[in-house]
């Protein structure tokens, strides 16, 4: 099983490098490059599924999704697809390390965070849910402990691009143009709006769905008008995934083979269990 497992993740490393070759109209070591990290995106999806949905069939819908579809037109630099891989590698690496305690596995997870951090902001995000969620599911071992080493090795990475950036550190918080204040008055809209959602879904009051649908349908309309692929590339692999778990239903719907062993049986309707 082992084996197999392996030789499909390898067949779709060099799916996706194919993938991606084809669609490039010169050959040289940036385009070399992109073609491997790629072919490790795909590679990484039934691993990662296997993670998340302990089931790599979404895992594997995915990658087919992202070899046969003109996914890499999404981004034109390699960089969003080598946050994808980092991000990917980042939830496989520390749902082991950090379930085995010690102060090694802390400190790794934290200089890890960080360094996806520097290359691009929204990985704070991505990798600050997933150590919410571990540490929900007490897969941090001595997380007491942990937790602060953790935040620890982000800050110390952090104050190391400080110390040799500070103009950039401090243009993130003195501008002369009105977009910090912009941002900072939508960032309030935001978080107000979050909370008072949460406020209200407690209460039980009527109109606490549609306030809620509308801010989190916004994106995808979002994302057929306009794709920013600095940010959207990082995070695609989670759309991938979700994609696939609705191909993997899907499939079992219209065709209910005999079950092939005790992982056979599909996993209930939520993302992290």
């Amino acid at each position: 099983m082992i084996e197999n497992r392996r030789l499909l993740d390898a067949w779709l490393f060099i799916a996706g490098i194919l993938s991606l070759g084809l669609r490039l109209h010169h050959t040289g070591l940036d385009s070399l490059g992109s073609m491997f990290v790629f072919g490790l995106h795909a590679a990484l999806l039934p691993r990662t599924s296997d993670l998340l949905f302990r089931d790599r069939r979404p895992g594997v819908w995915a990658a087919i999704v992202v070899i046969l579809l003109p996914v890499p037109y999404f981004f034109p630099r390699p960089e969003g697809v080598v946050c994808a891989v980092g991000l990917m590698l980042f939830c496989l690496a520390t749902d082991r390390r950090l379930s085995r305690g010690g102060a090694g596995g802390a400190l790794f997870t934290g200089l890890f965070a960080g360094l996806l951090a520097l290359w691009n902001p929204i990985c704070v995000m991505v990798c600050g849910l997933w150590l919410l969620f571990l540490l929900s599911r007490r897969r941090i071992a001595f997380a007491a402990t942990a937790t602060p080493l953790i935040a620890l090795a982000f800050l110390a990475v952090l104050a190391t691009w400080i110390a040799g950036s500070p103009r950039h550190f401090r243009a993130l918080f003195v501008s002369d143009s009105p977009a910090l204040e912009v941002g900072i008055f939508v960032g309030f809209l935001a978080v107000g709006s979050f909370l008072g959602s949460a406020l209200m879904a407690r209460r039980r009051t009527s109109i606490a769905m549609l306030l809620a649908a509308v801010p989190v349908a916004y994106p995808v309309v979002d994302y057929f008008v306009r794709i920013d692929a600095h940010y959207r590339v990082p995070i695609l692999w989670v759309s991938l995934l979700g994609s696939g778990y609705l191909l993997s239903c899907a499939v079992a719907a219209v065709w209910r083979g005999p079950a092939a062993g005790g992982d056979a049986g599909y996993p209930p309707l939520h993302l992290l269990e």
